[in-house]
């Protein structure tokens, strides 16, 4: 059985679809209104490399295959669009 936030995500997308359909007359109402959603955790469990464990990386890659140094020389860049990096 999915997590609760991948079954929230999925009834979220198919209440949507249904809201669409009602919306633009196809259907005069939702199946999906009175479904009940799973309580979902909003708190993140992501785990990330601290910047020690990114260096290391980059260095490692850079003894490797060209296009692996070149994709994994993109994970800073990619980092840094998505929020600060915290120490660890």
């Amino acid at each position: 059985m999915p997590d609760p936030r991948h079954r929230h995500r999925r009834l979220c997308t198919i209440a949507c679809l249904y809201e669409y359909a009602v919306e633009e007359e196809l259907l005069d109402h939702s199946p999906a209104a009175h479904v009940r959603q799973p309580q979902v955790d909003y708190e993140s469990h992501a785990v990330a490399l601290d910047r020690n464990e990114l260096g290391a990386l980059l260095v490692a890659a850079g003894l490797g295959p060209l296009a692996e140094h070149a994709l994994i020389s993109l994970l800073p860049a990619a980092r840094a669009a998505s929020g600060p990096m915290t120490e660890a």
